[in-house]
């Protein structure tokens, strides 16, 4: 961990992964503010004998496309504001049926108007 800490002193870290054999690597994630992520964006990886960084994989190194394509994932589960975005997400999920089952109730009732109203022939 003092590692991780000492390659990236920007952030903080969130969670760390432990090598599942001989051959893999210890994955620390870090969060810094302004990440999508709340576990965060940045991904050190660390060789579990030496102990020397493997590879950093920082979100401010990232080229625009792949920022924008993992952004997506947050916009689309909406995720990017915590809580309060995963209301109003499920608010704004609730009006297409809400929508639906209002117009339908509207274009019922005047269905059933006409269908009570006597017909008059024009003069």
């Amino acid at each position: 961990m003092d590692i991780a800490c000492k390659e990236f002193t920007e952030g903080r870290p969130m969670m760390i992964f432990f090598p599942k054999d001989n051959k893999s690597v210890f994955s620390v994630r870090m969060y810094h503010t302004g990440d999508f992520e709340r576990t965060g964006s940045n991904h050190i990886y660390i060789h579990p004998i030496t102990g020397k960084v493997v590879k950093l994989n920082l979100w401010k190194k990232k080229p625009t496309s792949e920022k924008l394509t993992r952004s997506m994932y947050f916009i689309h589960f909406g995720t990017f504001w915590g809580h309060y975005s995963r209301i109003l997400w499920i608010f704004i999920g609730l009006v297409v049926p809400f929508l639906y089952f209002t117009g339908f109730y509207a274009w019922w009732s005047k269905l059933k108007r006409r269908q009570n109203t006597p017909y008059s022939a024009p003069p």
